[in-house]
């Protein structure tokens, strides 16, 4: 297609020399009359951002000046290449973008989280995550997104309840992402809305089957939200309070029934451990008996780390991604292979042992 001949193109001339060079063409095609035309230069603008931002700083007024003209269109095609096209700029871009043209693209997202294609409404509600996510460095940058949270978040109930209605994982998936990260990024303001997504995150970790990888996504994704919210309720934890000693019963029981330390789960459990001491604190020191050699376990698995030579074939299934190092005339060519997800379960359980000391404070003492 032309949209893999040109991420082709770019990948061996790069965008430093590449997008000066398609600007005008992009120009032409966004101006014209016909949709596919319009959609080409959506689709050249995302596969050739990437990057931009190292070189192009000064094109970003250019580009959003494009896309502009075309945020009134009505085509569902055209609706899900500005949305996907947003979406990119906002990760290249941020904070600036959000700092400098937040009103138009909120607007066109919001509008489009209640648009009749459930495709429509899945990209919108996945560009909110590209949006969102590094909004949570600073105050000045967070405040960008807490003057949209009633609409937001009222859109984004309405997606989870009819994820949850339709059994719709694939969109649940994207709703529980995009929701953690606009908790992390509202903090205490989050806590206004705490009760509108609890029941369901509640019944999908309690309720939901996991028969398939997807169904295991959506609840590993549910327990990782639940800690989002937990620690937006930092300063209000009586009102978490009155949820976590089914949540936690959960996880312990789904910890003790015997899940593998590879198992999706783990690292989530542990992780959400963290976020439960910063709420809860002391009000967390009954559970440390059972929480706590279960973290330590996970600081103490073995993270592999595999090194052969280029004439050796691989005689073991990997257990993580390998890479090659050219060491030249040392010795040269080596292809290392790392057990990625362990070292991300033992991180995951030295943050939350830090948490737990950290908070509990005397409610540690006794270990």
């Amino acid at each position: 297609s032309t949209q893999d001949a040109i991420a082709n193109i770019y990948s061996r001339l790069g965008v430093k020399y590449l997008l000066p060079q398609c600007v005008k063409y992009i120009q032409e095609l966004i101006s014209s009359n016909e949709w596919q035309y319009k959609q080409a230069g959506l689709m050249a603008i995302s596969v050739l951002i990437e990057g931009a931002s190292k070189h192009f700083t000064a094109e970003l007024d250019g580009l959003m000046g494009l896309i502009s003209t075309m945020l009134n269109e009505t085509n569902p095609v055209l609706i899900w290449s500005i949305l996907t096209c947003i979406a990119i700029l906002c990760s290249e871009y941020s904070p600036v973008i959000q700092q400098k043209y937040h009103a138009p693209i909120m607007n066109f997202t919001l509008t489009h989280m209640k648009h009749s294609s459930l495709k429509i409404r899945y990209r919108a509600i996945s560009s909110i995550i590209n949006f969102s996510q590094s909004l949570n460095e600073n105050e000045e940058d967070s405040m960008i997104l807490k003057q949209y949270s009633q609409p937001l978040l009222n859109n984004v109930q309405e997606l989870m309840n009819e994820g949850v209605s339709n059994n719709l994982y694939v969109l649940l998936e994207e709703v529980l992402r995009s929701l953690s990260t606009i908790a992390v990024v509202l903090e205490d303001t989050f806590a206004d809305y705490y009760t509108f997504f609890m029941p369901n995150l509640k019944k999908m970790l309690l309720s939901y089957p996991i028969d398939t990888p997807q169904q295991v996504n959506i609840r590993v994704s549910t327990i990782e939200c639940i800690g989002y919210l937990a620690y937006s309720m930092k300063n209000q934890s009586n009102v978490f309070a009155q949820d976590f000693n089914e949540i936690i019963g959960f996880l312990i029981n789904l910890e003790s029934s015997g899940i593998s330390e590879d198992d999706k789960h783990r690292q989530a459990i542990i992780a959400v451990y963290s976020q439960f001491a910063v709420c809860l604190k002391e009000s967390f020191a009954p559970y440390l008996e059972t929480v706590l050699p279960s973290i330590l376990n996970s600081l103490n698995i073995n993270v592999s780390l595999n090194i052969r030579d280029e004439s050796e074939n691989s005689q073991n299934e990997k257990s993580g991604p390998e890479f090659m190092v050219d060491l030249k005339l040392l010795g040269g060519k080596k292809f290392f292979t790392l057990n990625t997800d362990a070292l991300e379960l033992k991180l995951s359980a030295s943050n939350s042992l830090y948490s737990i000391c950290k908070n509990l404070k005397k409610g540690l003492y006794p270990y």
